[in-house]
């Protein structure tokens, strides 16, 4: 940082941070402005160069160290709340260089009033639940990288072998780092939509999916039609439910090249190239109908039967119920069908209307 940037950052009347990511994407501490260090009673040498893991006992540590990595990845802004000694609200905010990379994140806190700091076992309970929620989140996220690396070395193991005792052993550890990992997306479903705060927006239908196809399927695989249509409503839960229907498509619609998965044992549809429309109509009671199909080979019974609601199935179970879960709260629905000429249907409701600017009906291609 600018010599000038930090002695105008200390002259803020609140409390201001910064945090860089090292060579290793480790977010650590820049600078930490006046006011924040006499309220946390240190010197500036004593936090530079630390993270929040560091500096934080506990799960204040690790739920602060969370939301700096999220934002650090996710490039979006973040408003949030943990018991530490920067005690209220903070606003993490990204900055980007000209290649859209975050370079920086800039954290702002506003104490509670007097009051509310003491004798309030409500908020004291939110605040540990959020913690919890953060922890678990972070949790997840770390677990995943060790288990997709048991599945490479278990391939690498069974390419080397033709001992058929040996290659049933490394199939069964390929198929508990599968369940693992499939546990993991789970909980992930899980933490975002208990976190997801509804906040109506306006937006476009395309501008939301462009990065979670992006995310998911960086070489354009599947061939993409979006409805063109502007829309007023909660984009946060919108984009939660989109990501993870995009997910559950990649990995069950169409047969992969070893043929396992639903789309193998469905048939005829998966020579097909991938295909996945989204498009979205008025649903009546101020609900907007958002449809997800692919020309895949359609979902199993039990997938079937789960998304409509049945939750014996064990598979997957958590992921679609989280789901229907925040559709539930947020006064929506989830459905799904098999269609006769091949493919799912995946149909979802949320609150929201087209605004005045929207195409609705049109559709064109976007990846």
């Amino acid at each position: 940082m600018l010599e000038l940037e930090k002695a105008l950052l200390d002259q803020l009347d609140h409390m201001v941070f910064v945090v860089e990511p090292d060579g290793d994407g480790v977010p650590r501490y820049a600078h930490v402005n006046r006011l924040a260090l006499q309220s946390l009673g240190v010197n500036l040498p004593d936090i530079l160069g630390k993270t929040a893991l560091d500096l934080y006992p506990g799960a204040v540590g690790v739920t602060a160290y969370g939301l700096h990595v999220e934002v650090l990845q996710s490039g979006e802004a973040r408003r949030y709340e943990v018991f530490h000694p920067l005690r209220g609200q903070t606003t993490l905010v990204p900055q980007k260089n000209a290649e859209g990379r975050v370079v920086r994140l800039v954290g702002s806190s506003r104490p509670r009033s007097v009051p509310s700091l003491v004798g309030d076992p409500v908020a004291e309970a939110e605040d540990r639940n959020r913690e919890l929620q953060a922890f678990v989140h972070l949790a997840a996220h770390d677990l995943r990288t060790p288990m997709r690396q048991v599945g490479s070395l278990a391939e690498l193991l069974r390419e080397g072998t033709e001992d058929p005792e040996l290659i049933e052993l490394i199939d069964m550890l390929h198929e508990v780092s599968d369940s693992a990992l499939s546990l993991i997306g789970d909980v992930l479903t899980h933490a975002d939509t208990t976190g997801t705060v509804e906040q109506v927006t306006a937006f476009t239908l395309d501008a939301l999916v462009e990065p979670v196809v992006a995310m998911l399927d960086p070489p354009r695989r599947i061939r993409l039609q979006v409805q063109p249509a502007a829309l007023e409503m909660d984009s946060a839960g919108l984009l939660v439910v989109i990501r993870n229907l995009f997910d559950n498509a990649v990995k069950y619609a169409w047969a992969d090249e070893t043929g396992q998965g639903a789309a193998a044992t469905h048939g005829s549809a998966s020579d097909a190239e991938p295909h996945l429309r989204i498009s979205v109509t008025e649903g009546g009671a101020n609900l907007l109908v958002f449809t997800v199909e692919d020309n895949g080979c359609g979902l199993l019974p039990e997938r079937l039967a789960l998304f409509n609601g049945d939750a014996r199935s064990e598979k997957g179970r958590f992921g679609i119920m989280a789901i229907r879960s925040l559709l539930g709260q947020r006064g929506g629905w989830l459905r799904a069908e098999n269609a006769e000429a091949g493919g799912a249907r995946i149909h979802f409701a949320l609150p929201g209307a087209f605004s005045c600017a929207s195409q609705a009906g049109r559709r064109r291609i976007l990846f």
